[in-house]
This record gives structure tokens, sequence and C-alpha cells, in this order.
């Protein structure tokens, strides 16, 4: 189904959680040219045709994951991993979903959840649709849907066992050029993530050395490292005596 179709038949009525309780869902107004420039305005890449497509017929649903296809109420961002990360959804509890938008997400982009406890960054679908429809089943019997598995599951295992992470010896003795060019100035400290070739629960564990944790994107390609915080040199670091004793005359 059409995922405009898919949102008004949903806010038609007939969802409900899991205790049988009605679930009330209700569109708000589509957002202008104004209003799409800017959005649009925020960002050195082009906005995807999807989300453009959406924001003439809906700003956002009101309860659905306090989804905001604008941005304008999510107050998150994360440069280092993604640098036109575009907020669309919250849980409430500090956690958001946002579109990993880049010079080649035209169409559609990738919904990345970005979590702080654990703090993790994960993949979480390939495009709006597809992470609107199952956002709409946590509301649908069974019940079972792939954003609760990521958001209350998936980052347990990132964050405890880190699969897919490489040490910088694996990175550079990889023989993917772009991961051993990332690697390679980086250095033995960082730890390397390439979600180029993803699933759904996959991601990066941003926060693995407490909140000062070094982080770093290769460009736009969704390969990604993190690594200790470490303290910048001493601003008096190579300066003699006599430097000294002149600055003080």
């Amino acid at each position: 189904m059409d995922v405009v179709e898919r949102l008004r038949s949903a806010v038609a009525g007939g969802l409900a959680d899991e205790a049988g309780d009605p679930v009330v869902l209700a569109l708000r107004p589509g957002v202008d040219d104004a209003g799409i420039a800017a959005v649009q305005a925020g960002y050195p890449v082009p906005l995807p045709a999807e989300l453009v497509r959406l924001l003439r017929v809906t700003g956002g649903v009101d309860g659905l994951l306090d989804l905001d296809l604008t941005g304008g109420s999510h107050d998150v961002e994360l440069p280092e991993l993604l640098p036109a990360g575009h907020p669309v959804a919250a849980d409430g509890a500090g956690n958001f979903w946002l579109l990993d938008l880049t010079p080649d997400t035209t169409e559609v982009a990738p919904v990345f959840f970005f979590c702080r406890d654990a703090p993790v960054l994960l993949y979480q679908a390939p495009d709006l649709a597809t992470f609107l429809d199952e956002a709409l089943r946590t509301h649908e019997p069974p019940h079972t849907s792939l954003v609760a598995d990521v958001r209350e599951d998936r980052l347990h295992d990132v964050w405890g066992s880190r699969p897919g992470a490489l040490s910088f010896r694996a990175a550079m003795a990889d023989g993917d050029q772009a991961l051993r060019d990332f690697a390679g100035p980086l250095g033995s400290a960082w730890t390397f993530v390439d979600l180029r070739h993803r699933a759904v629960g996959e991601g990066v564990a941003w926060g693995r050395f407490g909140p000062r944790t070094r982080l770093a994107r290769h460009g736009w390609e969704r390969i990604f490292a993190y690594a200790p915080y470490e303290k910048p040199p001493s601003r008096w670091r190579g300066v003699g005596f006599a430097s000294l004793r002149r600055a003080v005359r």
C-alpha cells in the first residue's frame, strides 16, 4: 500500500494497543512550498523526494512516535556520524529516528535510530515508507514490529557485543580501499564499523568510551569509527624558557 494511503487508513481507525484500547491518530496539515524550502535550507544536500511528497500531505502524525516530518520539534544532532541527519520521530525518552541525508539520497533516505541508553546508533529502515509501516504495526495484531525490536532489543546486542566492529589492524587488512583510506590516518586507537551493506539493527556504539568518545565518518560513506577521548596537547608544549622570559618582560 502507498505510504500516504497507509497513513490515511490508520487515521481512519482500527488501531489498538496490546491491551486492546483504541489508538487514535491525527494527520497534521501539509507543509507549503515556503515551509519545505525552510527545511531544505538547513541541509547542504537535497531533501529526498519521498520526504517532500509526504510533507506536502502532512507535517506529522499526532499519536505516532511524536512523528514530525519537518524535524522542527526534535532537538537532536550527531554531526560527527550523521552530518545531515534529519530527525522525523521521537519516543519521548530522549531517543530519535533520523534520516541520513547524503548527496545520493535524492529519492529516499535510510532511517537510523539514535539511542542514548545504551548510546548506540542503529540502522532501522531503508526509507520512510518502511519505517512508518513498521511503526503502525506496533498498533496492529500481533503487535510485532521492527521499530519495537530495534528500540527494545537490538541496541543491547550492539552495545554488549559490538557485532561488525573492526580493529585498526582488521580494517587495514581488509580488501576494501575505502575502509583502508579511512582507517589509515586515524590510527590504532580507533574501532571501525562499515554500514554500507547493513541489516536492520546493526550499528555503532557511539558512546563506547563515555560521553567524550571521539567519533568519525568517512565523508558521506556509511563507514564509521570511534575511539577513546584523548586529551589535547598542553598549549605550553614546545615553548622554550627563552620564549617564556620574553613573554613576561
